[in-house]
């Protein structure tokens, strides 16, 4: 589910190759990249504080103030800074305060699925467009081809209902918003004798180097409670071991302050088998007493991690299906896990958890 963090790279993330021999360069400066940013988080209606010690380079200023870090991540980060870690606040795609037709924030602690629009979604958008006489939702449909015209630009796409229906689309311009293999799926299955590889792929990587971050979480029980359940999104991250010193060993990472930690009454309703004044005590000793960190990794482009069309599976409209290769992590994932699970591991026990 979209969580509406809003991280950007760092400048150094766009020359790894260059400067460290691993992965590749983006083709674009941070320059020339940093203006779009402003542009997204204006549309998207971000609010953040400019606290990053690592974010260099900013030339817009957040649309909105950030969110107050919680109890939870205040002990985290009193804690981090004994070990000279430093967190700061998480900049989101949420309000902190009403932005045009869009509701402030106001903690309902449901996150995922915001009642009141605050977070933006999908759904912010086509509730601007939807009465506009050029805007048309078509519901129920699958993409499955793009074509090409004499002068070889995109012109039209052919697209499925559930019973099969088929339909082609004519346009001046196409934007693919799939995901990565959403959008390789519809680009190696427009494929033609002239383009057998699909298309947008004369260099034969679309679908290639597939990448996640991955994540790992720990957690420990405190003395004290707090509330950690009564904010739906993390508020507390830290950068200090994103770029750090053996970035060409092993990769880098983001720490955040888990928002959830711990088991909720309902959690624990079910596991403790308790009713009554039992299930009461058992709540009122265990719920808000624990805090979760977490280590968010980057993974390197290897092109074994791809997506294919498959030679034997034939999806429901009778198109070649999706094959994905994913290999979770090598080496210098790896190492970065044991790394880090050593940082975690620290930080907590430096903040009383056990």
């Amino acid at each position: 589910a979209w969580g509406a963090t809003t991280p950007r790279f760092l400048e150094s993330d766009l020359t790894l190759k260059s400067k460290l021999g691993i992965a590749q360069d983006w083709p674009i400066s941070f320059k020339e990249l940093e203006n779009y940013y402003g542009q997204a988080e204006n549309f998207l209606g971000v609010s953040g504080f400019e606290d990053n010690p690592w974010e260099k380079g900013r030339t817009t200023p957040f649309p909105m103030p950030g969110f107050a870090m919680s109890d939870s991540d205040l002990m985290i980060k009193k804690a981090a800074e004994k070990m000279g870690i430093i967190f700061h606040s998480v900049p989101s795609a949420r309000n902190s305060s009403v932005n045009g037709t869009r509701s402030a924030c106001v903690n309902y602690s449901v996150c995922r699925a915001c009642p009141v629009e605050a977070k933006y979604c999908a759904a912010s958008t086509i509730r601007r467009l939807k009465n506009k006489n050029n805007f048309t939702i078509i519901y129920n449909h699958h993409v499955r081809k793009l074509f090409k015209n004499n002068e070889q630009k995109i012109n039209s796409l052919l697209m499925s209902d559930r019973r099969g229906n088929e339909r082609n689309i004519s346009g001046n311009i196409f934007i693919l918003s799939t995901h990565a293999i959403g959008n390789s799926h519809i680009l190696l299955n427009s494929r033609t004798e002239s383009e057998p590889q699909g298309l947008a792929n004369s260099s034969g990587t679309v679908g290639k180097y597939l990448m996640d971050h991955l994540k790992f979480f720990y957690t420990g029980r405190i003395e004290n409670k707090v509330q950690t359940h009564k904010m739906g999104f993390e508020t507390a991250t830290s950068l200090h071991f994103h770029d750090h010193q053996y970035r060409d060993r092993f990769s880098a990472c983001r720490i955040v302050v888990r928002e959830n930690s711990g088991p909720t009454p309902e959690d624990i309703a079910v596991s403790s088998g308790f009713w009554g004044k039992k299930l009461r005590n058992e709540i009122k000793n265990t719920f808000g007493y624990y805090l979760t960190l977490g280590a968010l990794l980057e993974q390197l482009p290897y092109e074994e991690n791809c997506v294919t069309l498959s030679t034997n599976q034939k999806n429901e409209f009778g198109d070649p299906a999706i094959k994905t290769n994913w290999f979770l992590a090598k080496d210098y994932e790896k190492d970065s896990v044991k790394y880090m699970t050593e940082q975690l591991k620290s930080i907590l026990k430096k903040a009383g958890a056990k």
